[in-house]
């Protein structure tokens, strides 16, 4: 359908009703809701007054199709619609829109994280080839993640088309994928020639957490087998690809990634034995397909990763507002195993679990506290401030079923390097599913 969109000359969008059955208001039997009016004055100094129709975004936000998955794309990717609501019609393209009437002066709230609530405001259509495909440069990752945020709070009837409602938009922005994460490259250019660039690429795109209006310690929210754990289409939750630990104002003077990322699905290497496949294979310079939407070969990652063990605990309530989460290593090595804690915003541990979990995943159970959670390195970066230094982790907090490690919530660390280098941790291969 991506295709259809990008290339139609307009789009007729049915935004108003419960479904497609509900007809396009002004046609036909489908009525328009009435324009509030009164009367005023005598004889010749009767006045009648209209009240204003809603502005554009106001209308579509409040319709059921601004919350369907599949219609998500049809917004993005058209390059001009015909909004037909049950005020009055509406008209976008790329560079102007207009309607039946006129509207009162509306300003939508700027675009920030938390604010989500489908703002059509900012669809813009960049320039298309005569192929209908999205130029890489007019995809910045911003704009990526952008959408990501805005398409993950969106409904499906059937949860397995999440990521088929999407695909359009990913194979438009010019950056690899697997499983709907993206590759987020750290370079300006966008160019990934080592494995060490496609391993940071992928572990940015593994750092997505709930947005900030579902921050929460801990949250539960629905989780779809269908798809794995460590990516965001296996979880209902609207996400937010932008780090904690780096606010407006601080700069990153470097990232690092000793991370390896691999995919369980075997294949015989020259010497005659299996190994997983490196994602260098599929997303490094010579690609085996110019498809970069990598196959989903296997839903399981193999990770070779710095692996830290932490137990949280809730820190003390001031003036009736959690505060603060207080991160211990309890690793059998660490030097201050009850003594090493950080509090926010030095830690921020995220959980979300999925609806039926297990009894520790409960911030006020015993268990949970005392228990050690597996928190999996992504990358690290350095961050400097106006009159300080830090040192920031993103990592993954992973929870055991047998063999297999499941995503449960990410954990972000910053503090001074002399602080990190007390952490002690075990360099694993892990099977994330």
């Amino acid at each position: 359908m991506d295709k259809v969109y990008a290339g139609a000359y307009a789009t007729i969008v049915a935004s108003a009703g419960p479904d497609a059955g509900y007809g396009l208001p002004g046609v036909g039997k489908t009525h328009r809701a009435c324009s509030p009016s009164a009367v005023t004055g005598r004889g010749r100094g009767v006045v009648k007054l209209y009240s204003s129709l809603p502005p554009r975004e106001l209308a579509v936000q409040e319709s059921r199709w601004s919350t369907r998955g599949w219609t998500y794309q049809e917004a993005v990717l058209s390059p001009r619609c015909l909004y037909f609501t049950v005020h009055q019609i509406y008209f976008v393209c790329g560079t102007n829109e207009s309607c039946e009437a006129l509207v009162h002066p509306y300003k939508p709230p700027p675009p920030h994280e938390g604010y989500a609530r489908n703002s059509f405001s900012n669809f813009k259509i960049p320039s298309r080839s005569p192929e209908g495909k999205l130029p890489a440069r007019v995809w910045p990752m911003s704009k990526l993640a952008y959408h990501l945020s805005q398409y993950s709070m969106r409904q499906l009837s059937f949860e397995e088309d999440r990521l088929s409602a999407f695909c359009g938009l990913l194979s438009r922005s010019g950056l690899y994928s697997h499983y709907g994460v993206p590759f987020f490259p750290w370079t300006v250019s966008g160019l990934m020639e080592t494995p060490e660039d496609i391993n940071l690429a992928f572990a940015r795109g593994l750092y997505w957490r709930p947005a900030n209006h579902a921050l929460k310690v801990q949250s539960r929210h629905k989780r779809h087998p269908c798809f794995p754990s460590w990516s965001w289409a296996g979880w209902g939750v609207e996400i937010s690809c932008r780090s904690l630990a780096v606010p407006d104002g601080d700069s990153i003077d470097d990232i690092r990634c000793g991370t390896n990322f691999m995919i369980e699905w075997r294949e015989r290497e020259y010497d005659g034995e299996e190994a997983p496949l490196n994602l260098y294979t599929l997303a490094g310079p010579h690609p085996r397909s110019s498809n970069k939407i990598l196959p989903e070969l296997s839903p399981y990652l193999v990770i070779d990763a710095k692996v830290f063990q932490f137990r949280f605990n809730l820190g003390p309530v001031v003036q009736g507002v959690q505060d603060n989460y207080l991160v211990c290593s309890c690793h059998p090595n660490s030097v201050h195993p009850r003594e090493l804690e950080f509090g926010h915003p030095l830690a921020h541990p995220l959980f979300h679990f999925p609806e039926l979990s297990s009894d520790k995943t409960d911030m006020k159970n015993d268990k949970f506290c005392t228990t050690g959670w597996d928190c999996v390195l992504l990358y690290e970066m350095h961050v400097s401030a106006e009159q300080s230094s830090w040192q920031v982790q993103e990592l993954l907090i992973v929870e055991w079923n047998q063999d297999i490690a499941y995503r449960v919530g990410t954990l972000t660390m910053r503090a001074p390097a002399t602080v990190m280098m007390q952490l002690p941790w075990t360099r694993r291969r892990i099977c994330l599913g």
